[in-house]
C-alpha cells in the first residue's frame, strides 16, 4: 500500500512529495551504480569493479552525503523538537553515520568482492533509512500546523547549494604544493551540487521479479552497463536492469529517471515494466531529448522489456 502524507497545506503536500520523489531518484541512481559492481565481481573482472566502485563513490560523495548533510541541518531539527519525533531522529542519525561508515569503507577496499558486499549494504540501508523517512518523519512534519515543509524543503536547497559553492570554490583555489610548481595529489573523488531540480516541488520472454537484476557478465572493453563492440551480444545484455514493476507507482518515474542518470555514454539500462510504457517515453524525451535511443526488447502481454542507450557524443 503507497504512503499518504495528510499535510496542513498543499504547499507542505507538495514539498513532502517532492521530498519522497528525490528519495526514489537517489534510491534508483544507487541500484544502477551497485549492480555493475556486483555483476563485476561476481565475474571475476577486477578492473571493471574497480571502475564500478569508483563512479559509486564518487556518487555516494556527490550526490547521498550532502543530502544527509542537508536532511541532518534543516529536516531533522524540526521533527526533534518534537516530543514523538525525538528518538526516531536519533535513530535516524544514528543510521546516517551507519551509511557514512560504509562509504568509507566502499573507498578503503580494492577487493571486489568486499566491495560489492559493502554496495550491496550501503543499498539496503539507504533503502531501509528513506523508507523510515517517508513514512515517519514527512508525515509528522506535514501534519504539524507549526512546520513548514516547504520552508523546510528550501532550506535543504540552500544547504546543499551552499556547500557546493565552497566546494567548487576551495577546488578552484591553488594549493601551496601547486603554486611552487609541484603537482597536488589526485583526488579519488570530485565534488559538485545536486541538480536543483531535484530538490524543488514541481515535476514537469518473462523477466525476472527481482527489482535488481545483475544481468550478463558482459566483455573486456565495457563501459558499466554496457558495451559496443562487434562481438554478436544482443542488445541490452550487460545492462543494468530497473524492474518497475517492484516501484510504487507514486516514485516509478522518478526512481526510474535517479537510474537514467547515472547512465554513461555507451552504456545503457534495461527496464521491465508491467505495461507499455508510453507516458514514461515521453517524459523522456522532454527531459533529455536524443540523449537515449530506446528499444523495445519484448512487448507484453504481461511484460515489457526496454533498452536505454545513452547514445554517444559523436553519435
Amino acid at each position: 500500500m503507497e504512503q499518504v502524507v495528510i499535510a496542513s497545506s498543499a504547499d507542505d503536500a507538495r514539498a513532502a512529495e517532492a521530498v519522497e520523489r528525490h528519495h526514489a531518484e537517489l534510491a534508483g541512481s544507487l541500484e544502477a551504480l551497485v549492480q555493475p559492481l556486483v555483476a563485476a565481481a561476481a565475474a571475476g573482472e577486477r578492473e571493471r569493479a574497480e571502475e564500478a566502485r569508483s563512479r559509486l563513490l564518487r556518487w555516494c560523495e556527490e550526490e547521498l552525503l550532502p543530502h544527509a548533510a542537508a536532511e541532518e541541518h534543516a529536516l531533522y531539527p524540526a521533527a526533534h523538537a518534537r516530543p514523538e519525533g525525538r528518538l526516531l531522529i536519533d535513530g535516524m542519525i544514528t543510521e546516517h553515520h551507519v551509511l557514512t561508515g560504509l562509504i568509507r569503507d566502499l573507498g578503503a577496499t580494492i577487493d571486489p568482492v568486499r566491495a560489492a558486499a559493502t554496495a550491496t549494504a550501503l543499498q539496503v540501508t539507504f533503502a531501509n533509512h528513506v523508507g523510515k523517512e517517508n513514512e515517519l518523519v514527512l508525515p509528522m512534519l506535514s501534519a504539524a500546523p507549526e512546520v513548514r515543509l516547504a520552508d523546510l524543503l528550501h532550506a535543504m536547497h540552500e544547504q546543499i547549494e551552499g556547500e557546493a559553492r565552497e566546494s567548487a570554490h576551495a577546488t578552484s583555489e591553488p594549493t601551496a604544493a601547486t603554486a611552487s610548481g609541484d603537482s597536488a595529489p589526485a583526488s579519488s573523488s570530485s565534488t559538485s551540487s545536486v541538480p536543483s531540480s531535484a530538490l524543488t516541488s514541481s515535476v514537469p520472454s518473462s523477466a525476472s521479479t527481482s527489482p535488481v537484476s545483475t544481468g550478463a557478465s558482459g566483455h573486456d572493453g565495457h563501459r558499466p552497463g554496457g558495451h559496443v563492440c562487434g562481438c554478436g551480444e544482443r542488445p541490452g545484455d550487460g545492462f543494468p536492469e530497473l524492474d518497475a514493476r517492484a516501484i510504487p507507482h507514486a516514485i516509478r518515474h522518478a526512481t526510474i529517471f535517479g537510474a537514467l542518470e547515472t547512465v554513461l555514454p555507451g552504456g545503457g539500462l534495461i527496464l521491465i515494466a508491467p505495461h507499455d510504457p508510453l507516458p514514461l517515453l515521453a517524459q523522456v524525451r522532454d527531459r533529455y531529448g536524443d540523449r537515449f535511443e530506446v528499444s523495445y526488447l519484448e512487448r507484453g502481454p504481461e511484460v515489457w522489456r526496454l533498452s536505454f542507450v545513452h547514445q554517444s557524443p559523436d553519435h
